[in-house]
């Protein structure tokens, strides 16, 4: 099956749904004080991480119909990259060379499934 390029796009949108939703996780999980069932649920963060992890996962479902599991689930590997771009701005996280070399890899992998899919 040739991979779709509306899966293309759409796999591209869940990445960003599943990093945003992770980032949204992070920030209720910082702002947990204790493991109070009624704190839980009143932390938003966590739910809107929740909401966009689970967007992410009916994105992925619609992109897996249009393409190859082989060539959609490395794709994935993109909310690594979105992740280790925003938690430096958000989180003061440091990006050693070795995480630069690694997200480097990663985007060229990408690359290299996406134009040997053709």
């Amino acid at each position: 099956m040739k991979t779709k390029w509306w899966a293309y796009a759409t796999i591209i949108l869940c990445t960003i749904s599943l990093s945003t939703g992770l980032i949204f996780w992070k920030i209720g999980a910082n702002n947990i004080t204790s493991l109070n069932p009624f704190e839980l649920i009143k932390n938003y963060n966590l739910w809107i991480g929740a909401s966009m992890y689970i967007s992410g996962a009916l994105l992925l479902t619609i992109s897996l119909r249009g393409g190859d599991l082989s060539v959609i689930q490395p794709f994935m590997s993109l909310s690594y990259v979105i992740i280790a771009i925003i938690s430096p701005i958000i989180f003061n996280e440091v990006i050693t060379n070795t995480r630069f070399l690694g997200i480097t890899f990663i985007i060229l992998g990408i690359i290299f499934i996406g134009v040997g899919s053709k």
